[in-house]
């Protein structure tokens, strides 16, 4: 009896679902294995980053486990299984590559999907609040590196989670949730969320990153202007007409001269720090491997960048862009299939078009899009948070509905009488 009181108090105070979820999720986005070597030594560095592998193994297991006991996979969580599958046949057309590897790399992004499967309907919001811790501990121990060590992207990267240019997108998913949580639990944006995504965002402010301002720029404005009529119109249809513009602008239009001029005018590179030159080459490596892509393998982008008198100190696996990363590591099959997660829930994404929180997705997803059309790598798994956001847009605004506040305010209620 004793015990079971004491359960139930812990219970109560902590939301224990929750933090398992963390303890799941958390080991997707392990620390740079270089910085944390830098930052604790060679042994402790080393050793941390087995300790995050080992973690990550742990909970790709445990989910497994959960979804075998379940006896029951969604379908669009198999379409997930199916995208990684594509990825790993694809992997071993092109070479022998390390099975942990690819387990690691599918299983994280798997997990993310069947663990929103597991926890749909009211139980979403334990989800949607792991996401969102998760995101923001990672941001938030990235951005005091970046204080602390600005600038840290020399020889010896001390940048906690890789370069600033990748731990912004991390930072962006993480504010993307922390708002959808925020509208979702309290219906307004809390004064914490902001304190904290306003420290974080600076701090790419800080450093000068290009990319990341922009970020912050755009989110600070629509924390402003969110409820604002004009914005509500964003449907989830303007979006992926959005993204596609969005593309198109920034890989296709800037090969015309006039506006490299215009980059020239405006006092910036005109490669955009070598990116469009990638891009270029980057198409003809894309035709060689069309059908399925290259893989999850990063040996082959290198030399190929490097035959054309590319001549970065660090090695390049990749080619900093959403639609050209895709395409080039699952070619059309791919490409095809992560464009059908997009767009799987469509049609319930529109229904709640006039919702705001349906909105404050769509916003999150643009401005992301942007970012990752500029940065991206297949390895960034909270891209996959906006994707699951569209998928349970119907369990998120059934939580946000007053009947179901009123379940979980009389769900704790008879949780604090049980201690009583």
């Amino acid at each position: 009896m004793v015990m079971q009181k004491l359960y139930l108090r812990l219970k109560t105070r902590v939301d224990l679902k929750t933090w398992f979820l963390v303890a799941l999720i958390f080991p997707i986005f392990p620390p740079d294995e270089g910085a944390v070597q830098v930052l604790l030594g060679t042994f402790l560095g080393k050793l941390v980053t087995l300790g995050f592998k080992a973690w990550n193994g742990a909970a790709i297991a445990a989910v497994i486990l959960m979804i075998l006991k379940r006896n029951k996979m969604g379908a669009k969580g198999l379409l997930a299984v199916t995208f990684c599958a594509i990825l790993a046949l694809s992997t071993f057309l092109h070479e022998s590559p390390s099975i942990v590897y690819i387990v690691r790399v599918m299983g994280s992004t798997v997990i993310l999907f069947l663990l929103s499967e597991i926890y749909s309907g009211i139980a979403f919001r334990h989800y949607l609040k792991a996401m969102y811790y998760v995101m923001t501990i990672i941001s938030v121990l990235s951005a005091i590196t970046i204080y602390v060590y600005y600038p840290g992207m020399g020889s010896d990267n001390k940048y906690l989670y890789a370069l600033d240019n990748v731990s912004v997108i991390y930072a962006l998913h993480g504010f993307a949730v922390g708002f959808v949580y925020d509208l979702t639990a309290d219906k307004k944006l809390t004064l914490p969320f902001l304190l904290i995504y306003a420290v974080i965002g600076f701090a790419y402010i800080y450093a000068r990153t290009a990319t990341g301002s922009i970020a912050v720029v755009l989110c600070a404005m629509f924390v402003f202007i969110y409820r604002l009529g004009p914005v509500k119109k964003v449907s989830y249809a303007v979006t992926i007409f959005g993204c596609v513009a969005i593309f198109l602008v920034v890989v296709v239009v800037q090969q015309f001269d006039a506006v490299e001029q215009l980059f020239i005018a405006l006092g910036k590179d005109a490669t955009l720090n070598g990116r469009t030159r990638i891009w270029e080459v980057g198409w003809q490596l894309i035709s060689d491997h069309l059908p399925l892509g290259i893989g999850l393998t990063d040996s082959l982008v290198d030399p190929y960048l490097r035959s054309y008198g590319f001549g970065w100190r660090l090695k390049i696996g990749h080619l900093h862009n959403i639609v050209l990363e895709i395409l080039l590591k699952g070619g059309i099959v791919g490409f095809s299939l992560f464009c059908t997660m997009w767009l799987a829930n469509f049609k319930s994404m529109m229904k709640h078009k006039k919702n705001i929180i349906t909105t404050s997705i769509c916003v999150m997803i643009l401005i992301s899009w942007l970012v990752c059309t500029l940065e991206y790598r297949i390895t960034i798994y909270s891209m996959w948070f906006l994707v699951i956001l569209t998928y349970h847009i119907n369990d998120i605004i059934a939580i946000n509905n007053s009947e179901h506040t009123e379940y979980i305010v009389n769900l704790r209620s008879n949780q604090n009488g049980t201690d009583s």
